[in-house]
Parts: structure tokens; sequence; C-alpha cells
């Protein structure tokens, strides 16, 4: 194997938990071992209602429980603490194509080592997957998604147990919360200002 291929696999199985302590990406010394959100078991055919594309049968897309945010997803079985999902998948692109009036409500800003960063835009759902349709979190309490990103990907990882019929939430980002939901946030405490955690990028 190519020893840079050899160097990156190795990177792709790290994740940086909320503690900032780097782990084995499929196991954490804090968090114990990770579960995926298995894909392959099947999708979710009453999301077929609303989403264009694949939903996996533990989860479904309706109506969001929050006003005005069009789409949801919300869990169908039990989902386990520590479970990930992902990659967020979407049409890549370059600093330069963002402009100031850009529909960012699907976007996600990827940093690399050199301090350059390009975008993952999952508005075209023939280019997304269905990690597009999981909503901002008004508070902590909403909260039950955390965002990591992990050689040139973004993830979602679930700090709590979720129940079914719980919507996925996960955090967006001052910027969104302020402009899209006008929340006024206070980034001294909360989960809101360690869940975009960054790693090996």
């Amino acid at each position: 194997m190519d020893e840079g291929v050899d160097n990156h696999a190795k990177k792709d199985k790290l994740l940086c938990c909320a503690n900032k302590d780097i782990q084995h990406h499929d196991h954490c010394q804090v968090h114990g071992l990770l579960k995926l959100l298995d894909e392959t078991l099947g999708v979710d055919q009453a999301s077929e209602r609303y989403a264009a594309i694949p939903v996996p049968k533990q989860v479904r897309v309706r109506r969001s429980s929050i006003k005005d945010a069009g789409l949801g997803v919300f869990a169908t079985e039990f989902i386990p603490k520590n479970t990930k999902m992902g990659p967020y998948k979407g049409v890549i692109l370059q600093e330069d194509e963002i402009t100031p009036d850009a529909d960012c409500s699907y976007l996600w800003e990827i940093k690399q080592a050199s301090g350059a960063s390009f975008y993952v835009d999952g508005k075209d759902e023939k280019e997304a997957n269905w990690l597009r349709f999981v909503n901002c979190a008004r508070h902590d309490e909403e909260q039950n998604l955390e965002a990591f990103q992990c050689c040139n990907n973004i993830y979602y990882l679930s700090h709590q147990d979720i129940y079914p019929g719980t919507e996925l939430l996960t955090w967006y980002g001052t910027e969104f919360a302020t402009k899209n939901l006008g929340l006024s946030l206070d980034c001294s405490t909360g989960l809101h200002c360690n869940s975009y955690i960054y790693v090996n990028p």
C-alpha cells in the first residue's frame, strides 16, 4: 500500500471527543465503543413521500417539530448514545464559489491543515444524502447530535440516547442560528460551542 494512502487511512480512524482528546474512530476511551448507523439494513418507505433520496430504516423524514423548519429527521428505532452517522454528502464547492448572498442552509465548511477551506453543499437532493434533512437545534436541551470533521468529511455523532419519535437535531453554528433562527447566543457555555469538532483536516 502507498505510504501516503496508508497514513490517510490511519487518520481516517480518528475522531476528536468533546473533551478534545483524540481517539480511535470506532472506539473511544471516554465514550466507549462507537456504533455505526447501518444504512444497509433497508430504507424507510414512509420517507419516500417527502424525500427523493434513500433514508435508512432507523429514521424517518417528515415535517419538523420546529416551526417553519420544513422537513426533519425523526428516529423510528432506538438510537444509542455514540452512534456515528455519515458522512454528510453534497456538491463540493471552493471558497471563491461562495457568494455573499449564497444559500448556506445546507452547507458545511471543511477546514484543511493548510488553512484553506472548501465546502460540502447538500442543497441538491440528487447530490446529497438524508443528513441534509437534520435540522439545527434551538437550544442545548434539543441538541442530540454533534458534528465533527474527520479527513475532509463531516459526520454526526449522537451524544445521548435517542428514542423513537424524537427529532434528530445538531448545531449548525452561531452565524446560522442568529441569521436563520433569530437566536441570541451566549457562547460561554453549552454544547453549541463544542459541537463542531475538527480532526485531521
